[in-house]
């Protein structure tokens, strides 16, 4: 009777626990209106719903995978920020933004410091305004990501040591579509939108911020390793290295407009830097700063690099044998240097020039066409061909164009005009570099 009366108490107390358990679930989850799934989504509507998220993920009541969450309203912080999700308990769910805006944000965490400490789910259309420092892995989005961040924007200052990105400090996921404006600063691998990009995508994604750093800075990624992979991306501001950095340290290098380092069969392709280098450290490129036994194929510097070490060129600063450069051009400027480490001895990388445009116009079929032309003298005509590179920067992709000699008409002045008419492109903001191949 003894023995059945004691097993009886402890099955009651642990329905008791479980009871508990649960309901301490539920009443956590009754903080938000819906239900969780992806066409009832749990609600996000202010600073008490999102600080209810962090809460339940950070104490392992649950990391919401295959749970939904949906921002309802524009929400300003009031308190210092303690981001969501820990190593041993990462948020797995899927967060969407609503593309409305998180302000006010603030986070001093010493490591891990963003909105999202440690992603391993979705996190799409969100939208965070404010201020981050942080020593490892900083950013204002997401300091660790696993999983994937979409069409977000960030836009503040960020400061921090080692793998700092504006919107994501660490990524070894997806990352697609996201702006960054503002400023960040840090020490090595230091860029725009990812610190340090690990096997990791990076695509379509733009840097409006500034970038200034000691080593391994980009205006899209600081360093992009082990097969990482960096495309259709734009450099729109200045990447440039510290005042105060120290150009004897080994660290100290590496300097690009869209990757400061690209190494370990990683590649940056289909990006184009607008932006201006300014570096004081060696291997500075409008591209890439230096790249690894890696690839870079199809990539535009229009910006410009200021440097004063050798290893400093259009396209890359300084790229090993075991690298592949193809299709890349860079507007022709008063550079003292070429597109390669200095000179173009490796792949093909090759000086261009702008060509006018004429916009869109439509053909009589009602075909619209952009056009675009460039303008030779008499001694210039004389080339095998020419090679045209359109660029559509709302596309985010480039198309090159091949004539042979012929393809021209002659104007009154002598000059002769050298014309490209793309049908179906009806973009304003199309723009066309332009190689021309003399004859040998």
């Amino acid at each position: 009777m003894k023995r059945l009366t004691r097993k009886l108490v402890g099955v009651v107390i642990m329905s008791f626990i479980t009871i508990m358990a649960t309901a301490n679930v539920m009443a956590q989850d009754g903080v938000w209106e819906g239900s969780g799934t992806k066409k009832d989504p749990y609600q996000i509507a202010d600073e008490a719903d999102l600080k209810a998220l962090a809460q339940n993920v950070n104490n392992n009541v649950s990391t919401y995978e295959e749970t939904y969450f949906k921002e309802v309203e524009d929400i300003t912080l009031t308190e210092p920020w303690v981001p969501i999700g820990t190593e041993n308990s990462m948020f797995s769910g899927n967060f969407d933004g609503s593309e409305r805006t998180i302000s006010g944000f603030s986070c001093t965490a010493e490591n891990f410091s963003a909105l999202f400490a440690y992603n391993n789910g979705t996190i799409r259309r969100v939208n965070v305004e404010g201020n981050v420092e942080g020593k490892k892995n900083v950013g204002l989005i997401v300091a660790y990501n696993l999983g994937t961040v979409s069409g977000s924007t960030a836009a503040g200052n960020v400061v921090g040591q080692e793998n700092v990105g504006l919107a994501i400090g660490y990524n070894a996921g997806n990352v697609k579509s996201v702006i960054s404006l503002g400023d960040v600063t840090g020490n090595y691998y230091v860029a725009g939108i990812v610190g340090y990009n690990d096997n990791g995508l990076i695509e379509k994604c733009t840097n409006n911020s500034v970038v200034t750093g000691y080593g391994k800075i980009g205006g899209i990624a600081g360093g992009n390793f082990i097969a990482g992979n960096v495309t259709n991306c734009y450099n729109n501001n200045f990447v440039r290295a510290s005042d105060d950095v120290d150009i004897n340290l080994e660290d100290n290098t590496s300097i690009g407009g869209i990757v400061g380092v690209n190494s370990n069969s990683s590649t940056v392709d289909g990006s184009i830097n607008y932006g201006h280098i300014i570096s004081k450290i060696d291997k500075a490129g409008g591209i890439c700063g230096s790249c690894n036994n890696s690839i870079i194929s199809q990539c535009h510097d229009i910006g410009d690099v200021t440097s004063d070490f050798l290893d400093a060129g259009a396209i890359v600063g300084y790229a090993d044998s075991g690298s592949s450069i193809t299709d890349c051009l860079y507007l022709l400027t008063d550079r003292s240097y070429g597109g390669i480490h200095g000179e173009d001895v490796l792949g093909s990388a090759e000086s261009a020039v702008m060509a006018e445009s004429v916009g869109v116009d439509e053909h009589n079929d009602g075909v619209k066409a952009t056009g675009f032309y460039i303008s030779l003298t008499p001694e210039e005509n004389e080339f095998d061909s020419i090679k045209w590179a359109v660029i559509t920067p709302v596309q985010m992709k480039t198309a090159f164009y091949q004539y042979q000699v012929g393809k021209y008409k002659e104007s009154e002045d002598s000059t002769v005009k050298f014309g490209l008419i793309v049908n179906k492109l009806r973009y304003d903001d199309s723009i066309a570099l332009v190689k021309v191949y003399t004859k040998n």
